[in-house]
């Protein structure tokens, strides 16, 4: 059985409406009606007490129910990955103050200069356009080396 056909099936066997269900667990009765039409899902403080109201077992309640499992496995979920959205955005927005505080040139000199001194690698030494560069002068001719004046 669905858990909105249950709790409709357990308050009707006892004989109360929506509006003293929801008198007795504090919610609105647009809530009540919500829960036993599957448009929500109580959260596990108003569960409990249905559970206490209507004496049936937490597990009768959840486990039939595939709806419910689903609900409350992706309220876990969303629980988890809140922190991790947190720190996302926080970054994004770190990255974007660093960014906006570089345009104004308000971050000192001396740190881009710092970062300029780290991206200049030494270079290696460019090939000379002559081959009597690559060699002591001792060591070739110039006729061998290909300057034939």
């Amino acid at each position: 059985m669905k858990f909105g056909n249950r709790l409709k099936q357990q308050r009707k066997l006892k004989g109360l409406t929506q509006d003293e269900v929801a008198i007795k667990i504090n919610v609105s009765r647009q809530t009540i009606s919500s829960w036993e039409n599957e448009n929500s899902y109580p959260d596990i403080k108003s569960l409990i007490s249905l559970s206490n109201m209507y004496i049936i077992s937490l597990n009768t309640m959840l486990k039939e129910d595939s709806g419910m499992k689903e609900f409350i496995e992706k309220n876990d979920l969303n629980k988890k990955l809140l922190g991790l959205r947190y720190i996302i955005n926080s970054f994004i927005i770190f990255t974007f103050l660093i960014y906006f505080l570089d345009s104004l040139n308000v971050i000192p000199s001396q740190y881009k200069n710092q970062r300029n001194r780290q991206n200049s690698l030494p270079r290696l030494r460019e090939i000379p356009g002559n081959i009597r560069d690559c060699f002591p002068s001792h060591r070739i001719t110039p006729a061998l080396a290909g300057n034939t004046r």
